[in-house]
């Protein structure tokens, strides 16, 4: 018996619950940069009521050119705000985070780290509230983020050219 690939396991799962998956695959051969010679991403996304779930995993020979993470997402207006993450503050958080900027308020800076590309504008508007539930959901499954990201996912109809906020996991989950 041949064991399936993550990516027929997530269109399975998809499918057992009502949902229609679509997948994106890009996979190309370079012989020009030989430093770059290979990149392939995989995309599979369904809409889940009025947000899309999405899990992207891409390879590229080069190094720090690989990345897997899966997330909810959805279109946003918050287009100053390009590349924008939200994380919960821990050491390591602390330490790693660069272009970090803070909101004002003692409360939601003392337990999430923010960092924007754009440091010249506020970061999004956030609220206590919102921030407590978004330290709910890293008890749960971490790490979790949440961003804010201008054009990534262009391979998708609904979301080519449009900036996208979402929760967002470094690993494919279900």
């Amino acid at each position: 018996m041949e064991e399936k690939s993550y990516v027929e396991l997530l269109i399975e799962y998809a499918k057992k619950r009502g949902y229609e998956p679509k997948t994106h695959m890009i996979q190309n051969m370079l012989v020009v940069s030989p430093s770059d010679r290979m990149h392939s991403r995989k995309l599979v996304y369904f809409d889940v009521k009025d947000h899309l779930f999405i899990a992207v995993d891409s390879f590229g020979s080069k190094m720090g050119n690989s990345t897997t993470f899966c997330g909810i997402y959805t279109k946003t207006e918050l287009s100053k705000n390009k590349n924008c993450n939200i994380r919960v503050k821990d050491f390591v958080i602390s330490l790693f985070t660069v272009n970090k900027v803070k909101t004002g308020n003692s409360y939601i800076d003392k337990k999430i780290i923010i960092s924007t590309e754009n440091r010249r504008n506020n970061p999004i508007s956030i609220k206590e509230r919102d921030v407590d539930t978004f330290i709910d959901i890293h008890k749960i499954v971490k790490p979790v983020k949440i961003s804010v990201i201008d054009g990534n996912f262009d391979e998708i109809p609904k979301l080519k050219g449009k900036s996208t906020i979402g929760v967002e996991l470094n690993r494919w989950i279900v």
